[in-house]
């Protein structure tokens, strides 16, 4: 099989494994190349012990790190008032022109977050303003200032002097100020270069601009952003300090105490990063035609390199907050909290919630008999790109390592034989898209949106070149071709073979039928349609590659010796719904929405609660396995038919749902608010998009029904939606529920859209998902096989 990559091939993920040619290229560019290309706006200047060449002049940003050095003099020499004039004023980073001219301004690190930018274009700061909005819990769009906010910091970092300078010039107190200055804003503002490397190459790839154009070079003394990250990250060192004071320094303390330093006693960390970083300035920025209209592959590689070092940067602050905990220093604790904690809304809903409430909304008891907050954090390292390994034991044995997660962890309960745990996670680059789309009034958090769903980021398929599956390549795939009949059907009733990615690349950018919708709409038509029919198309694949596989006697014969199936569970289910039976509320894809749509159709079983299609559906997948095991192909094409239905039910189910909320809705005429954009209720584009996932597949078992269904469920300006009434809906829909082997017992009813009503059933009924789908023998052989080794894979 053809491993499904990003555009381009290009490797995305936060895990810091890399390539071992990459390494070797960039060093090569390094020795041969640094006067070449890079070379363009000054002479580089060496950092960390001439460890590290920058291909542009950065000295004046490095200098910042110096400011930290007399703030901590001043503190020690109970000058906390010198100290935060520091902090607010600037000493040591003077502040010049694009072209080098000098200026009256200094850096400041207490507004160096306002003043080099607009914060929105660090994803870093995004997800900090994301995860600690008010109104983070609701459906309802995030609306913050990026700018208002960017002081929140600050004003604890100010208190903190303020509570030194009463407390008799207290030399720890003003520490933990600078300290603070270190984790909030010196990191915040790093990051914010990172991502500004990756805006300036791609406003130059949009305008077309050959590779010394303006906006790679936007940046103080013409210096390029990625050296700028560097820069900040290092810092300026001197003969007594050769560490440097910024957040290296940070990284090298804490790697002290977490065994996490490599052969020269640097950080893994920082090595990483460097290696990174070299790969950046090195290979993706001195490409020929870098960052143009003619070469396609610097963004997205960019992109790739920015999430990684991103990961990497937040291992000290994650490790100084699990020490804060365990030495039980409630300072630093509050410090870490806040500096790490809001970036884990990228991260499962529901264990957000739960630890943003604990530890920034509540005191943490630092007291209480084995408390819970360590095992907390460790929780998110997946998420956040990292393993155990990375963030290391503490003081040896005072906090142990943690143990990775197991390599073929359930889903929901379902046990997969092969390792797909990078499959599940495909969920994540749809959820963390839609925390970005959630943010109002930012045209930044939508182009990271757009990055996600073509670049991706979290689901890996090669952990050595860093290559990621992309929610585009799957709606992108020939290998949608082999789900007959189904992509036929689409492809011919949109005349598109590229029918989804069209749709969600046109409603991204602003074009299309829903240009000038609100960005909430917006955000329903693009979640529906990668749930509903991405997802939906390339599931359908892998059920054809199942049976292939079996024909082939090879059932494993998949990227990373997957099974087929189990990719199949991987691509229903996903990694946020969790290991526990009937999933979780955090889920995003297919089982998630059966699970919603069998409370509203009252299709569930309730010992234990689960929608009865996901229930079947567990049954379903064990069934296949023991039959793939056993090379049983003709039971398992029975089999995956049965899961082929099983899938329309949740769909059949949401156009029903849709129809009746729509039926009381007015005729959409499109009248432009004071935001310039049309009025239209979600609801309206939502039943579209669930119609649209359906409408081929209804047009082949009814013509008459499909259209009867797109004239009611399609929106037109000026006509009513759903004119026939959702029971019109609903008969048109169970005239075809034969076709596919349901019947209207699998759907369930709404009080107003009873799909039984006029259903007539064939005279030789088949067998339906709720009157047993597979033969007991069947359910029972897959499930026993499953049981004797569940207990050896996951100790593999």
């Amino acid at each position: 099989e053809k491993t499904m990559m990003s555009l381009h091939g290009i490797s995305k993920s936060g895990r810091r494994i890399i390539s071992s040619c990459s390494v070797i290229a960039a060093f090569i560019l390094i020795l041969l190349g640094m006067n070449n290309v890079l070379m363009v706006a000054g002479e580089g200047i060496p950092l960390l012990h001439k460890s590290i060449l920058t291909r542009t002049d950065v000295s004046n940003q490095a200098a910042l790190a110096l400011d930290l050095r007399d703030m901590a003099l001043s503190c020690k020499g109970k000058k906390v008032n010198d100290a935060e004039d520091i902090y607010m004023n600037g000493k040591n980073s003077p502040r010049v022109d694009r072209f080098g001219g000098p200026t009256e301004k200094k850096r400041t690190l207490a507004h160096v977050i306002s003043d080099e930018g607009d914060p929105a274009r660090n994803l870093a700061y995004t997800w900090a303003m994301l995860g600690l909005a008010e109104n983070r819990d609701s459906s309802s769009p995030i609306e913050f200032s990026f700018t208002e906010n960017a002081g929140n910091n600050d004003i604890l970092i100010r208190s903190m002097f303020t509570s030194a300078a009463l407390n008799d010039n207290d030399v720890d107190q003003c520490m933990l100020a600078v300290e603070a200055a270190v984790a909030f804003q010196l990191f915040m503002h790093t990051s914010f270069e990172l991502w500004d490397s990756l805006h300036d190459c791609a406003v130059s790839s949009v305008v077309g601009y050959n590779f010394k154009a303006d906006s790679l070079h936007d940046n103080d003394n013409g210096a390029l952003a990625i050296d700028e990250f560097i820069a900040y990250w290092v810092g300026a060192e001197t003969d007594s300090d050769p560490n440097g004071f910024a957040l290296y320094n940070l990284a090298q303390i804490a790697g002290n105490n977490w065994n996490t330093l490599d052969i020269n006693q640097q950080p893994k960390a920082h090595s990483n990063i460097r290696l990174l970083y070299e790969e950046a300035a090195g290979l993706a920025l001195s490409q020929e035609g870098a960052c143009t209209s003619s070469n396609t592959k610097t963004v997205p590689h960019l992109w790739s390199l920015a999430n990684r070092i991103q990961s990497q940067m937040y291992i000290p602050l994650i490790q100084n907050l699990l020490a804060a905990f365990y030495e039980k220093d409630v300072d630093r604790v509050n410090i870490y909290s806040h500096a790490i904690i809001p970036q884990m809304v990228q991260c499962p809903k529901s264990k957000y919630q739960k630890i943003k409430e604990m530890m920034l909304e509540l005191s943490p008891d630092l007291d209480a008999i084995n408390p819970p907050y360590i095992s907390m954090v460790q929780e998110f390292y997946e998420c956040l790109g990292l393993t155990c390994a990375d963030i290391g034991a503490y003081k040896t044995d005072k906090i142990p390592m943690c143990g990775e997660i197991p390599k073929k962890l359930p889903l929901a309960q379902y046990q997969p034989t092969s390792n797909v745990l990078q499959q599940s996670k495909i969920d994540l680059d749809i959820f963390q898209m839609h925390n970005l789309m959630m943010v109002e009034h930012s045209i930044t958090a939508w182009d990271f949106a757009e990055y996600y769903y073509k670049y991706g980021k979290n689901s890996i398929i090669d952990k050595e070149t860093m290559e990621v599956r992309s929610l585009q390549s799957i709606a992108t795939t020939n290998r949608r071709k082999t789900a007959v009949p189904f992509f036929e059907l689409f492809e011919g009733y949109f005349n598109d073979p590229n029918y989804a990615d069209t749709k969600i690349i046109d409603t991204l950018n602003g074009k299309g039928k829903w240009a000038d919708a609100p960005r909430s709409t917006k955000r329903a038509i693009i979640e529906i349609t990668l749930q509903a029919q991405v997802l939906f198309m390339y599931v359908l694949s892998e059920l054809a590659d199942t049976v292939k596989d079996c024909n082939n006697k090879n059932p494993n014969d998949n990227d990373n010796n997957a099974n087929s199936l189990d990719e199949v569970a991987a691509y229903l289910i996903g990694f946020l719904e969790g290991h526990l039976r009937g999933g979780s509320n955090d889920g995003i894809l297919h089982w998630n929405l059966a699970g919603k749509r069998a409370k509203n159709f009252d299709t569930v079983r309730r010992d234990p609660y689960i929608a009865v299609a996901n229930d079947d559906l567990e049954d379903l997948l064990f069934a296949g396995q023991g039959e793939l095991r056993v090379l049983d192909c003709t039971d398992l094409q029975l089999t995956v038919d049965r899961i082929i239905a099983n899938m329309l039910i949740p769909l059949y189910q949401s156009i029903l749902f849709y129809a009746d909320i729509n039926e009381d809705v007015p005729a959409f005429q499109g009248t432009p608010n004071g935001n310039s954009e049309i009025h239209v209720e979600d609801s309206i584009a939502k039943g579209e998009a669930f119609a649209y996932s359906m409408l081929p597949a209804l047009a082949a078992a009814s013509p008459e029904s499909a259209k009867l269904v797109h004239d009611n469920m399609i929106t037109v300006r000026g006509i009513k939606p759903v004119k026939d009434k959702a029971q019109g809906v609903a008969d048109a829909l169970a005239s075809t529920l034969n076709y596919y082997k349901l019947s209207c017992v699998d759907i369930g009813i709404l009080d107003d859209a009873d799909i039984c009503r006029n259903y007539v059933a064939e005279k030789s009924p088949q067998k339906t998902m709720s009157n047993s789908t597979c033969s007991t023998w069947t359910i029972w052989y897959g499930m026993t096989i499953v049981s004797l080794f569940t207990v050896w894979f996951l100790d593999l």
